[in-house]
């Protein structure tokens, strides 16, 4: 994704795992990706608006906070909606005060777990 986009922003809401993630991106000398800790169910408001966000987690529904956080005209939210263990992957694109919704394919994802999210067992 780096390699792809200007600038990009990423959440991991487990210490160890964005301690990895940072150490070995910036050792591969990827020097455009910010990382933040923390409940990524919020997005990044203080970046945004976003030309598109792609959540690695199942949500139970399609979250508005992120859908606030895309631009106005062509942003994009890619996210699996479903049950803890059925999901469908959607494709959602920001027009101003339209909101377009394609349902991709079916699959599964681990939940994302967060205020707007799943809570944590």
């Amino acid at each position: 994704m780096a390699e792809l986009a200007e600038h990009l922003y990423t959440i991991e809401r487990v210490p160890i795992l964005l301690e990895k993630a940072q150490h070995l991106l910036t050792n591969l000398g990827y020097t455009t990706i910010k990382f933040k800790g923390g409940d990524g169910t919020y997005g990044w408001l203080e970046e945004s608006p976003f030309d598109g966000i792609i959540v690695t987690a199942a949500a139970p529904d399609i979250s508005r906070v992120l859908l606030e956080q895309l631009k106005d005209k062509g942003g994009i939210l890619v996210i699996p909606v479903g049950s803890r263990y059925s999901q469908s992957l959607y494709k959602i694109t920001k027009k101003r005060d339209k909101i377009e919704k394609e349902e991709r394919t079916l699959c599964v994802f681990v939940p994302l777990i967060g205020e707007y999210g799943w809570k944590e067992n």
